[in-house]
């Protein structure tokens, strides 16, 4: 039988020489996980790595979720296997990775299970002044790599071999205690990386967690270092907390923390100088995005990152594409926006304004309709509409669309023969 099939049992019969040393570790009956919630294709995985002599663990995130009751989005899994070991054992699988090479195992068109080697502590040079990441290719043992990662709850792992969770950080109490808390010396870990501070944010957000005093003054402290991050980098951590399904939340806090008036500065000063008015306005717009989210309504990045940007934009813009892209530079700059994006962006502004211009005008909506755009221009103006005439011009719309694919889909039956 594939052990992945196995039942459950107690971990009474396992000795300590079972278990990492240094380790706190929770048998089975001690914690809440449970194999019957763990992705089957994730315990495949695990259990094929093992049954070819290694070491495996469900890692990160998904572990966290469980203990706490909740589906995982992602399941990685860390082991003592060498990248090209893996890729031996899984053909449905390629390494990627420059600064610390994985593997991703595909499962389907879109399911991926991510799978690292263990990493040693050493990350940065010893001897720099600011001691940035480097090339992350050193392997190490299981307590060396759950060290290495940002936060306390996201460094636990779960052992599908023994049922165990094991834990080297205190990441088991900070779940217990509702605590976001970086991993190590708060400073000296955002020196190292200043992109944990925005995981640390959104990772609160996401959790309802409040962030420990220490791990929350060194983010006060070292806001200025995230300029020296790639734009790319920020670009994706970002995206992340637009996709989070709690992009309020992480957005206040990320203005509490200061971060928000280095990543966007434009638009922390429009929450800054507009009172309440304005932080309705781009509260509200998240709060929609993460509704649509829950909905399961795919949104752009194009969208995802103008939506909340759009009140910041002038009249003149609308129906001016000079103007509309200088705005779009000035506003995204310094977060790594492809050119894709961008010209996405100029695209969609230039549709939801002709979409409010041809409303009610059946012979232009049919030519506006095949715009590769249009979905998304919609959707721009149901998450930013602050009146009625935004929600009257996505009703219209909408009801319009129907009827037009309608005919689309019906095929004439009366052909002349010949």
């Amino acid at each position: 039988m594939d052990p992945s099939e196995s039942s459950e049992e107690h971990s009474d019969d396992l000795t300590v020489s079972d278990f990492p040393a240094g380790a706190t570790v929770l048998r089975r009956e001690e914690h809440p996980i449970s194999r019957k919630f763990i992705d089957p294709d994730a315990l495949k995985v695990m259990h094929r790595l093992i049954q070819h002599g290694y070491t495996a663990y469900l890692v990160g995130g998904a572990v966290r979720d469980l203990f706490l009751g909740r589906t995982p989005k992602d399941y990685d899994v860390a082991t003592d296997a060498r990248p090209e070991d893996v890729r031996q054992l899984f053909r449905n699988s390629r390494t990627i990775g420059r600064r610390f090479r994985l593997n991703q195992v595909f499962f389907g068109r879109d399911k991926i299970i991510e799978v690292s080697t263990f990493r040693a502590t050493v990350e940065y040079e010893q001897d720099e002044e600011t001691p940035m990441l480097q090339d992350d290719n050193t392997y190490g043992n299981p307590e060396s790599d759950s060290r290495r990662r940002d936060l306390t709850i996201n460094g636990l792992f779960y052992d599908p071999k023994t049922y165990s969770v094991i834990d080297f950080v205190g990441g088991v109490e900070d779940l217990k205690n509702s605590v976001v808390r970086i991993i190590g010396e708060p400073t000296r870990r955002f020196e190292e990386d200043p992109v944990r501070m925005i995981r640390a944010v959104r990772h609160a957000a996401r959790t309802g967690f409040e962030i420990e005093p220490a791990t929350w003054e060194s983010i006060l402290k070292c806001g200025g270092l995230i300029s020296a991050c790639s734009r790319a980098r920020v670009h994706e951590e970002i995206l992340k907390d637009l996709r989070g399904g709690h992009s309020c939340e992480a957005f206040l806090l990320l203005e509490r923390s200061g971060l928000l008036s280095q990543l966007m500065p434009d638009l922390a000063k429009f929450l800054g100088e507009g009172g309440a008015e304005h932080r309705d306005i781009v509260g509200e717009t998240l709060r929609r995005i993460d509704r649509r989210h829950a909905d399961g309504v795919e949104i752009s990045p194009s969208v995802l990152f103008l939506a909340p940007h759009l009140a910041l934009f002038p009249e003149e813009c609308y129906g001016d594409l000079d103007l509309t892209r200088d705005k779009i530079a000035q506003l995204f700059d310094g977060l790594g926006i492809t050119r894709r994006e961008r010209e996405g962006m100029e695209q969609i502004i230039a549709l939801a304004y002709r979409l409010f211009e041809s409303m009610g005008k059946d012979a232009k909506a049919r030519s506006l309709f095949t715009r590769p755009n249009f979905d998304q221009a919609v959707i721009l103006i149901e998450l930013t509409s602050v009146n009625e005439l935004g929600r009257k011009c996505v009703k219209y719309w909408r009801s319009f669309r129907a009827p037009v694919e309608g005919k689309r889909a019906r095929r004439p039956t009366n052909r002349r023969r010949r």
